[in-house]
């Protein structure tokens, strides 16, 4: 068995994404059973980070999210067998290199800040903004990106200050009479990385007068809304609530829940709303609960149906604000087929283009994600899958076996995608493929009989062939072996008569003989005997 790898590849962070395809071991034997070759990962360190899309694929996938600041490196051991009794195998080392891929947001130094507006209130002057500059730099240690800055809104209190995109500074649009922004301000700032504008952090600018505020203590936003990912870590800071008073110790905050469900959030003494559990987008879409700020004592207590009530004791001043929180879903769940491998018989020798030859079903534990199926392998092209799972013949000239191996696909619509495989195995009848008018090409473990057929044809021809040179070689030989048609007389020879008045003792006994050959003989009587000597 010969094995061909390349071992250095470098890694995204995105489970489920493709590391390594072309993997390929190549079996010597004769194509057949034994020489299919399977794919695994042998037990070891970092086994479980990745792993093969098919056993009968060389297609290696991460299995298991890596983080560049904490593994860099790392390498597994890879093993190819055939299936022989017993069966052989070939193992080999995969290094990886994890880059840092950008898959962190910007982060500003603090959750939120805030400035006074100078006096007087001028043109081009410069905010002060505390408790820091407001900057924001990438966490992709590896990467770097620079950063750009902007207003995440446009209304019209953003139209009195200038944002400078390139350091974070602000600075006054306009000039400001002293009865104008009277209550503080509230700006959200987006910054964002400059070669890719979907890794963003937002944060608030807080702009008052510090020698101006409202008597009254209250919310500058009656209603808050924010979105969160399901799979923000628990204790993330997601919101942050504005009064219109600088926040001290006589300022408190008080969560109030709706129908005495357990709460997933908290606030604390600055106004904001932390995460206190993970959520879950398909158990609850949407959080809805009151919070209240004041300057006075609070005491919390429950009733026997469980609703939680606030009481405010020697309260000065008090405001309340509502707080929707939208889940926002994340892919987390890979599709799932309903059988661990599929198999379909097709008997109908004359199968028509578009008719159904069995069902393929995958779902999604994600509520909100849409799952396509596809076939793949190198006679894909010949069946397609309706999106309601049915697999349809819909090429025959695609096809050069009556057994085909195929892969189903299932792939969701998340972000980022997921996707899960599974074997198929279609079995079509030994006549098939002259049916249905195919290409024919065979191997010894698909379409053996009719493999067969042909072998015996082509016999049949090769025995009738060396009949007929057998025949010919014959009735050559026969006509070199006959005579001439000529007839060859031999000379006779002449009878030698005694003289005259002479006899001897065999005249009175025997006549004179000619003796001729055996060969077209001739035969002459006394008469023309004696015709011939002149007697």
């Amino acid at each position: 068995m010969r094995f061909t790898l390349c071992v250095h590849q470098q890694v995204s962070t995105i489970v489920g994404s493709v590391v390594l395809q072309g993997i390929q071991a190549l079996d010597a034997d004769q194509p057949g059973p034994y020489s299919t070759v399977q794919y695994s990962i042998l037990a070891g360190p970092y086994s479980d980070v990745l792993g093969f899309a098919s056993s009968l694929e060389g297609t290696l996938v991460l299995k298991k999210a890596v983080d560049y600041e904490t593994l860099k490196h790392f390498k597994i051991a890879i093993r190819a067998q055939d299936q022989g009794q017993p069966p052989l195998y070939t193992d080999a080392v995969v290094s990886i290199d994890i880059n840092d891929a950008d898959d962190q947001n910007p982060l500003f130094g603090q959750s939120r800040y805030w400035a006074h507006l100078p006096q007087p209130a001028q043109k081009g002057i410069g905010l002060e903004i505390r408790p820091e500059p407001m900057r924001a730099v990438d966490q992709d240690a590896g990467i770097n990106a620079s950063i750009r800055y902007a207003w995440n809104a446009g209304g019209a209190e953003y139209q009195d200050f200038f944002l400078d995109p390139l350091n974070g500074s602000v600075y006054l649009n306009r000039s400001l009479e002293d009865n104008e922004l009277v209550q503080p301000v509230i700006l959200v700032v987006k910054a964002h990385q400059v070669d890719n504008l979907d890794r963003y952090a937002l944060t608030t600018l807080t702009v008052s007068r510090s020698w101006s505020f409202s008597p009254q203590l209250q919310y500058l936003q009656r209603r808050y809304s924010v979105q969160v990912l399901e799979n923000v870590p628990v204790e993330t800071i997601i919101l942050a609530m504005a009064i219109n008073k600088p926040i001290d110790q006589t300022i408190r905050f008080v969560m109030e829940s709706h129908n005495g469900t357990d709460q997933a959030f908290s606030v604390d003494t600055m106004g904001e709303i932390k995460l206190e559990r993970a959520l879950d987008y398909e158990a609850q879409m949407t959080h809805h609960f009151v919070v209240w700020v004041t300057d006075g004592l609070t005491v919390l207590f429950t009733t026997s149906h469980r609703i939680i009530r606030l009481v405010i004791v020697k309260c000065l001043q008090n405001d309340t604000a509502t707080v929707e929180v939208t889940v926002l879903d994340v892919n987390d769940c890979d599709p799932r087929f309903d059988l661990a491998e599929y198999e379909f018989i097709v008997k109908e020798s004359a199968l028509p283009v578009g008719s159904i030859i069995g069902h393929i079903r995958a779902d999604d534990g994600d509520a909100a994600d849409r799952v396509t199926i596809q076939l793949k392998g190198p006679e894909s092209r010949a069946f397609n899958v309706h999106e309601n799972g049915d697999v349809i013949f819909s090429d025959p000239s695609a096809l050069n076996s009556t057994v085909i191996h195929l892969m189903a696909v299932a792939r969701d619509s998340g972000i980022p995608p997921r996707q899960t495989s599974v074997p198929v195995k279609i079995n079509l009848p030994v006549d098939f493929l002259m049916m249905n008018g195919s290409g024919i090409t065979l191997s010894t473990a698909d379409g053996s009989g009719l493999l067969l057929i042909i072998l015996g044809i082509l016999l049949g021809i090769l025995s009738l062939i060396i009949s007929g040179l057998a025949v010919y070689l014959c009735q050559y030989k026969r006509k070199k072996t006959q005579p001439s048609p000529l007839t060859v007389v031999q000379p006779q020879p002449k009878a030698v008569l005694p003289p005259r008045g002479a006899h001897s003792e065999s005249d009175s006994e025997h006549r004179p003989q000619f003796t001729t050959s055996s060969t077209n003989a001739t035969t002459y009587s006394p008469t023309q005997a004696a015709a011939a000597t002149g007697g």
